[in-house]
């Protein structure tokens, strides 16, 4: 194996400094990814979005390389498609992320499985309440004219 799939193959064992703003530099040290690759990811994933300065710079907070480490972990270790990674964090999956042990990233998916569905099931049932009430009310309008 080569050293660049040795470096993809890296865990989320990553202590994120504690400060309130980073430069794009530091966190690609941190995260270990090159700047172009932020910067894709960024145009790619609408959550990750660091805010921009008058002078354009980007400024990641703590919560943003959160994003970016679940980012290279959906996509170099659990061989996510960039379309996979994207529709894993838009699905609220990123709101309950923790830093504080990289099992909790392991875990997510798997312990939100049973709310989704039981969520998904629910709105199943109100969709074809909502169908059966539409379809008896163009039933009723049709009879009158």
């Amino acid at each position: 194996m080569n050293q660049r799939h040795l470096n993809r193959k890296t865990t989320l064992q990553t202590d994120i400094p504690n400060k309130l703003f980073f430069r794009i530099s530091e966190v690609c040290k941190i995260v270990g990814v090159e700047a172009y690759v932020l910067r894709f990811w960024e145009s790619e994933f609408p959550t990750l979005n660091p805010a921009k300065g008058t002078n354009g710079r980007r400024t990641f907070r703590k919560r943003d390389i959160e994003i970016v480490l679940t980012i290279k972990r959906l996509l170099y270790e659990e061989g996510y498609t960039i379309a996979g990674a994207r529709n894993f964090l838009s699905k609220k999956h990123i709101t309950q992320l923790s830093i504080t042990s990289p099992d909790s990233y392991k875990k997510l998916p798997e312990e939100n499985r049973t709310k989704e569905s039981s969520a998904s099931t629910e709105v199943v049932k109100t969709v074809r309440s909502i169908k059966s009430e539409l379809h008896s009310i163009l039933t009723m309008l049709n009879r009158r004219w």
